[in-house]
């Protein structure tokens, strides 16, 4: 098992890093953003880096379109899974991203319905320096 421990890049958010820090088989992080933030944790298993991610702050999900008393139902719930290999040199970790579609019903407020949607191929970066 290699360290991942530090901070990774995704292509075109690269004044948003993620910053992970590994203990064992366990991996917890966050990644800010400038409506909100990301809390990453995961663990090892099989070879792979299995990670959830919660969402938080209201504004991120009002800037996808949701109404404003869902994107507070919403905010610090897991709405993407990652499966993640380390790969060129421990330089990449690469694999799949799953989101998640929610339902919800407007009046009265409430979240309907989570599900997985099909994986999305993901590369992150580490990046160097910091």
């Amino acid at each position: 098992m290699s360290p991942i421990s530090g901070f990774w890049l995704l292509k075109g958010e690269e004044n948003c890093p993620w910053r992970l820090h590994q203990i064992g088989p366990w991996v917890f992080g966050e990644q800010k953003k400038p409506i909100g933030y990301h809390k990453f944790q995961g663990r090892f298993k099989g070879g792979v880096w299995h990670i959830s991610r919660r969402d938080h702050g209201k504004a991120l999900f009002e800037d996808q379109g949701f109404p404003e008393t869902i994107a507070f139902l919403l905010s610090g719930r897991t709405m993407v899974e990652y499966r993640l290999k380390l790969t060129q040199g421990n330089k990449q970790l690469a694999g799949e991203m799953i989101p998640r579609k929610v339902t919800f019903i407007h009046h009265p407020p409430r979240l309907n319905h989570f599900m997985q949607l099909e994986p999305v191929p993901f590369v992150l970066t580490k990046k160097t320096t910091m």
